[in-house]
This record gives C-alpha cells, structure tokens and sequence, in this order.
C-alpha cells in the first residue's frame, strides 16, 4: 500500500529546492519464511534514516509497501501506483534497501530506469551504494541487476528441486488446504473428520446424479460450503458455496486416495486417504463418458460464431459459445459466463440464440454500409484510435533521436582522444585531417537520421549509422 509521510527535517535553507522522496519496501512470500530481509517497518526506518542523514532538503512524500509481492515482474499494486507518481512529476528520488527490492530482472529494471530519466527521478540502493545521478552509477546498477537476476532464477530451480523432494516423499506442498484435511507443519495432513464425510458425501452424490452442476447444487441447497481456512497474507478465506469447478476438481483429486500428484507423477502420500480406489474409479469413468464427445458431436457442434470475445450479457459477463442436439436438429447459444461460474447468479438472459443475435448485427452493419455519414463517422473514429496508437511511437522515435545525437558526440570526442594519442606531436598539435564531409561525424549522423526517419514511415526499415576509424 502507499500512503503519505511526514516531511523528514530539512538540511539546508528554506531557500533551497525540495528533494520529494519515494520510500519503496517489499518482502516476498520466500523472504517472509526465511526472515532475510525482516519485515516491511525495518526497511522503512533505515530507509529514513538514510534520508535524514543526505545532505540537502528531502521530504518524504510517499511511502510505497509491498508484502508478499514477488520480484520477477513489475505488475504489483504499490509499485504500480508509484510508477503513477513519477509519471505524474511528483517524485525527484526513490531509494529502496536493495535493488532486487525493485526488480530482479534486468528487463524491467531497465525499463523502469528509462521511465525514471524521461521524469528526471533519481534512484538510490543503500546496500549497493548506488546513485543513477552519476554515470558510473548508472553502469554500476545494470551490472549489479544481471546477478540479481541469476539468483533470482537460481532461487528459482532450487525451490522446484525442493518441491519435487517434498511430493517424492509424500508430503503436501502447500496451498489452500484441501476439503478433508487440516494442514500441520512441514507438509503433514490431517483428516478432518466432519470435512472427510462431505467429501465422502460428495463421491456417493456424484454416482447417484451422475452431474456436477447438480452436485454443487445439492450441497448449496444443503448448506454445505467450502472450507475456511486462514492465510497469513490475505486472513480468513473460504467458506464460500460450492461451484462446478469446485466440485470437479474434488472429484478429481488424487489426493483422496492417500497419494500426491506432482507434474503428473503419482507418489504415495503420508496422509490417510478418505476414497477407496473403486469409488474413485467409478467417479472417473463416468466423468469420462460425460465429457466425451461423439464422433458425430463434432459436426454438428461446428459453428461459425461471429461474436465470439465480443459480445456481453446485461448483468455484465461475457457471453461464451454453447451447442446442443434435440428433436430439431443442432442448437447453437452464446451463453452467460456468469450463469456457468455461479450457481446462485441471477442472470435475466442466462442463454441466447447464436443465429439470431448474429444475424442482427449482420443486419446491423449492412445497413450502415449504405449509410455515408455512418461510414465517415466509422473511419474517423479508425483514424483517432490509429493517432492514439501512432503518438507513443512517435515520441520512441523522438528519444532515439536524442539518444542517437548524443551517442554521436560521444563518439566524435573518443574519435578526437583517440587522433591526440596516435598523431599528436609533442605540444599536442593534431597531425591528421579530419576525415572528408562524406563520412566521419556527419555522415554517420546523415545515416542515422536517415533510418529514424524511415522508422516514422515504416517498421520494417532498418537504422543505419557508421563511424569508421581513421
């Protein structure tokens, strides 16, 4: 979460410019059980004292806390929101424990350091000692990220090896606790006696309605839900009513059998199993029977719809594809998400014919192909949403520009230190020309120019710049 803070004290004058500071934290799940970095308040207090003690006038505006957040993206809420701020121009420096604190990879480290010189927003790392103020820094910082990275995946397989020892040896991996069982310490399974008969409930149900749907109804009807249990990020959990998938998915589960099922390898588990193996056996091969389509199925289930990811249900999900046989032949449906999802969900449509919704948006565009002011109004519309996506590009183009002048001079200047050395004289007069005006600085900057303006017209073009040595 992100929150304001109270303004450290000032170092300098009154006079002097404000330094607005970003404070961001995060733990992930791995670190939590480990304690490698502490807690979020650790990382926040030597965060602020490292901000006390910087010379000049800092004020910590926003305090940004990530728990249970892994690195490995940048698609977490706290850092999302304070991307937001910089983009805004609300933030002058973000400074954080360690780097991988941000990102552990260098893809998107690099991204975000790209994001955070287009804002002019500095980046500190206490541990490494780093500042993206200095070009040496900014060089430190992405040499750092590539080992960031090679742990991060190096943490990575360790964690698959010790998940697939755990399975091997029988013992559960973790998750939400299954239906049946209590979680104990280390992976360990208990039976929970009065869950253990609903599950048991739950198998003879199935045998005698042969329909999952009509399970999950019969034990919302009967007031059963599912299991509640506490999660130490997110508290209590559960206790909701049984869906489909719900119900599929315990009927389907191994684990009632006393076994563990790890990337579709069976061990034998070290918890008691509630099903026998016949009862199980008959559960699946119904299962089967049921979503078995027949060879004839496939024909006529066939069916060109038009609408398909495009078209919503007035409660608001979406509308998926659905086909059945009757007496009359094939029927063809868009159908309710939400309907299939949720047993109690009151939808007012539920189901719709295919062919008549399709047909009436044929309908629909045909007689605005006849209609001018509509095709003109169409194309507009094209042409704005085309601008919308065009003017990113052309501000990606604008800063390669940039990039690419700069990169020129560079170049120029270790050219000019490069001819000092090889042909000055003693007083450090320069021997040798410049090269003609076809190539050197200025050809090379004509080339690449050239290819960032064939980047406005098209993407397949390719940007050519040279500098050759003399």
């Amino acid at each position: 979460m992100a929150r304001p803070s109270a303004p450290s004290a000032p170092h300098s004058t009154p006079s002097a410019r404000i330094i607005r500071v970003a404070i961001y934290t995060r733990v992930s799940t791995d670190m939590q059980a480990n304690k490698e970095e502490g807690s979020l308040e650790p990382q926040e207090a030597r965060l602020r004292a490292a901000i006390q003690a910087r010379a000049g006038d800092y004020e910590i505006r926003y305090v940004f806390r990530e728990e249970g957040e892994s690195g490995k993206s940048l698609d977490r809420p706290a850092l999302q929101r304070m991307l937001e701020h910089v983009r805004r121009g609300d933030i002058d420096l973000i400074i954080v424990t360690r780097i991988d604190r941000l990102s552990r990879s260098l893809l998107d480290f690099y991204q975000l350091h790209r994001l955070f010189e287009k804002h002019q927003v500095q980046f500190v790392s206490l541990n490494e000692t780093f500042d993206t103020s200095s070009a040496v820094g900014r060089a430190m910082l992405k040499l750092v990220l590539v080992f960031a990275e090679r742990e991060r995946e190096q943490t990575a397989e360790r964690t698959r090896l010790a998940i697939q020892a755990r399975a091997e040896r029988g013992l559960w991996n973790g998750g939400a606790p299954p239906l049946g069982y209590d979680s104990l310490r280390e992976g360990r399974l208990k039976v929970n006696p009065q869950e253990a008969e609903w599950v048991q409930a739950i198998f003879d149900k199935y045998l005698e309605l042969r329909s999952t749907h009509k399970v999950a109804g019969w034990l919302n009807d009967q007031g059963y839900r599912q299991k509640r249990y506490s999660s130490r990020r997110k508290g209590e959990k559960g206790g909701k009513e049984f869906s489909i998938s719900t119900v599929r998915n315990i009927l389907q589960s191994r684990l009632y059998l006393g076994e563990i099922e790890h990337k579709e390898q069976i061990f034998k588990g070290q918890h008691e199993p509630l099903i026998d193996l016949e009862r199980f056996d008959r559960v699946r091969k119904i299962m089967e029977a049921n979503t078995a389509v027949p060879t004839a199925g496939r024909a006529w289930s066939q069916y060109d719809y038009l609408l398909t990811g495009l078209v919503r249900c007035s409660c608001g999900y979406m509308l998926t594809t659905s086909a059945g046989k009757g007496n009359g032949g094939n029927y063809y449906y868009y159908r309710c998400v939400g309907v299939q999802k949720r047993l109690s969900h009151d939808c007012p449509l539920k189901q719709i014919r295919a062919p008549l919704i399709d047909d009436a948006v044929l309908s629909i565009v045909r007689d605005a192909a006849r209609a001018p002011a509509l095709i003109a109004e169409a194309v507009g519309e094209a042409n704005r949403l085309a601008r919308q996506a065009v003017s990113p590009l052309q501000e990606q183009v604008t800063t390669l520009r940039l990039e690419l002048a700069e990169a020129e001079r560079r170049a120029e200047e270790l050219l000019s230190s490069i001819r000092a050395v090889r042909t000055g004289d003693a007083g450090g007069r320069e021997l040798v020309s410049r090269p003609p005006s076809g190539g050197g600085r200025r050809g090379g900057r004509r080339g690449g120019r050239r290819g960032l303006d064939q980047a406005d017209r098209g993407p397949d073009l390719e940007t050519r710049g040279h500098v050759r040595l003399p």
